[in-house]
Parts: C-alpha cells; sequence; structure tokens
C-alpha cells in the first residue's frame, strides 16, 4: 500500500472529513443504507448498490460518501473489538 498515493487522493481526503464528522450520518432504520451528507446540501443514500452523486454515478468510481462509510464501518469493528478485549481483560472477567 502506497501512504503517499493514498494521502494525494482528493476524494480520500473529503470521506476523512465525512467520516470524522460521523454524528451527521443518518443510519437507515431497519435497512443497511446510510444518508450521508452531500456538500451542496441534502444527503445521498449510500447501500450496497452505491450512491447516487455524480462521482459515482458517471465516474463509475468509489465516491467519497462510499468511502466514508467503509472507514465508519471498519472503525465500528475496530473499536467493537477494543471493548470487546478491554471486557475480557478486567478483573474477574471470565476467560
Amino acid at each position: 500500500m502506497s501512504t503517499d498515493l493514498v494521502a494525494a487522493d482528493a476524494r480520500y481526503r473529503k470521506a476523512i472529513t465525512l467520516a470524522a464528522n460521523a454524528q451527521q450520518i443518518v443510519a437507515v432504520p431497519g435497512e443497511h443504507a446510510y444518508l450521508v451528507p452531500a456538500a451542496e446540501g441534502g444527503y445521498y443514500r449510500v447501500d450496497a448498490d452505491g450512491c447516487p452523486c455524480p462521482d459515482a454515478t458517471y465516474r463509475g468510481t468509489l465516491c467519497k460518501h462510499q468511502i466514508a462509510i467503509g472507514m465508519l464501518r471498519i472503525g465500528a469493528a475496530a473499536v467493537e473489538a477494543n471493548a470487546t478485549r478491554r471486557r475480557r481483560a478486567a478483573p474477574g472477567a471470565s476467560a
């Protein structure tokens, strides 16, 4: 993995900003979908089918909205794994 290549990608940097403001991203109840803020206002629905933003639609790439959701999914898994490890390591916890 080239960290220089990733760091230079404008789409990735914008996704980091979106992910850092996760409180603005809305999980759609009962679905594996999220409403991600659009730069021009409103939201884009991101789900398994992708994102309807122009970047994803016309360029056929993963857009900043999709990348941000990917970052948050990985982050959530990491936070849960760390919490589980802490619970197991707590005094009096059963192995």
